[in-house]
């Protein structure tokens, strides 16, 4: 069974497409629409219409006023950097409390409750610490925020 392949292209005069076999590509023919010259070549393969970026990935989730805040924020490498203090010190508690269990399996009872105590004092103050830092942040961007629209005021109103 014989499989004959055709190409299309333009008419260069009338942009009626004509259909012709590839190995006529770069002769001159009469266009069998208008009846005018025109060069026979075979046209780039056409890409799809690519969607922008955003619309290529699944849409994302909606974002709480506070979330987009700090999403948006000023402050975000001072945010990683308490993010990653808190998240080391939970951690590291975790640790302590495994140590903690030990001892008391070991039968070291008086100790391990107050190092249990200390570590659960640490724990939670650096938990503390986290919400006050992320608190101070937000209060920080909404003053920057304010002192930003502020200033396109000044602007818009100058002009």
């Amino acid at each position: 069974m014989a499989f004959f392949m055709t190409a299309k292209c333009p008419c260069l005069r009338c942009s009626a497409h004509i259909e012709f076999e590839p190995e006529q590509a770069g002769q001159r023919v009469a266009c069998p629409h208008c009846g005018e010259e025109t060069l026979l070549f075979i046209p780039p393969p056409a890409t799809a219409p690519s969607l922008p970026a955003k619309a290529q990935t699944e849409p994302e989730p909606e974002l709480t006023a506070r979330e987009e805040l700090r999403e948006n924020t000023a402050y975000s490498n001072e945010r990683t950097i308490v993010n990653w203090a808190c998240g080391l010190t939970t951690v590291a508690s975790a640790i302590g409390l495994l140590m903690v269990f030990g001892a008391l399996m070991d039968g070291a009872e008086e100790h391990a409750w107050i190092a249990f105590f200390s570590i659960i004092a640490c724990l939670l103050s650096a938990w503390v610490a986290r919400a006050v830092a992320h608190a101070i942040f937000d209060m920080a961007d909404c003053a920057l925020r304010r002192f930003d629209d502020e200033e396109e005021e000044e602007i818009e109103d100058s002009n």
